[in-house]
């Protein structure tokens, strides 16, 4: 893997941040939950949420109108 690519994949403190939810968690959870948990706009959740998937680090769903997400088992998240 290039350089550029791993600069890609590096994670920034926020989106770590919502990270360790996942991983503290251990369930299916909303961007809203996420949001509740860590006192930040649900709309910021969801965007950090969302690069997470993009990276491959946790797995999303929808569920009716709901979005669930929860960390894929291959990757450990740091506490």
């Amino acid at each position: 893997m290039t350089k550029f690519f791993k600069e890609k994949r590096k994670i920034d403190p926020y989106t770590e941040a919502v990270a360790r939810v996942f991983n503290r968690l251990n369930k299916k959870v909303t961007p809203s939950e996420v949001a509740e948990y860590l006192n930040i706009h649900p709309n910021t959740a969801k965007r950090r949420i969302l690069k997470l998937r993009r990276q491959g680090y946790i797995k999303c769903e929808k569920e009716g109108k709901k979005l669930f997400c929860s960390k894929r088992k291959k990757f450990k998240i740091k506490n």
